[in-house]
């Protein structure tokens, strides 16, 4: 095992688990053929595909990142060496890669959460005026006529969404602890 190479441990890796190279590439996220450059030792997967990789073929980073080490000291004329698609690292900064896109995934979700709380609380308070405001004696205050259930949902929506989003705030903090 001290000389396999990244390509020999997922090939061996992808046909114990019964996958073919266009199932492991869309798991990953890449093409099929950039899992054969791989497989080929054609080109070396970035930290951020190590993990993918990891995830997919259910094994830890370390089982790759081994085989980096044993590739590196084996190439020695080669000291620079970089994957094809970024720098080779240990799996400690693999690992932060992977949480990166996780807390990015968060981020995205609270944000556009927070986007639609603000229209539906806009619309809410536009069709509140309107549904709310009374024509009195001789003044027309408003000659338009929304019905008070559009209010009421425009509101509960409003509820909703701001009870979303404090929830997904509160995962946000509790899983970057």
């Amino acid at each position: 095992m001290q000389n396999d190479t990244i390509g020999k441990r997922l090939h061996k890796l992808r046909r114990e688990k019964n996958l073919s190279q266009q199932q492991l590439a869309e798991a990953v996220g890449v093409s099929r053929q950039t899992v054969c450059k791989w497989e080929s030792d054609g080109a070396m997967p970035s930290a951020d595909n190590i993990g993918y990789l990891s995830e997919a073929l259910e094994v830890s980073p370390d089982y790759f990142i081994s085989a980096v080490g044993s590739a590196r000291s084996k190439e020695a004329a080669n000291a620079n060496a970089v994957a094809e698609d970024g720098p080779i690292v240990s799996s400690t900064e693999c690992a932060a890669c992977v949480g990166k896109k996780k807390h990015l995934v968060y981020k995205i979700l609270i944000i556009v959460t927070a986007i639609a709380f603000c229209v539906f609380l806009m619309l809410a308070v536009a069709t509140g005026c309107i549904s709310l405001s009374t024509n009195t004696g001789d003044r027309v205050i408003s000659t338009v006529s929304v019905d008070r259930s559009v209010f009421v949902a425009m509101a509960v929506c409003s509820g909703i969404l701001f009870a979303a989003l404090v929830a997904e705030i509160f995962v946000y903090i509790v899983k970057s602890r």
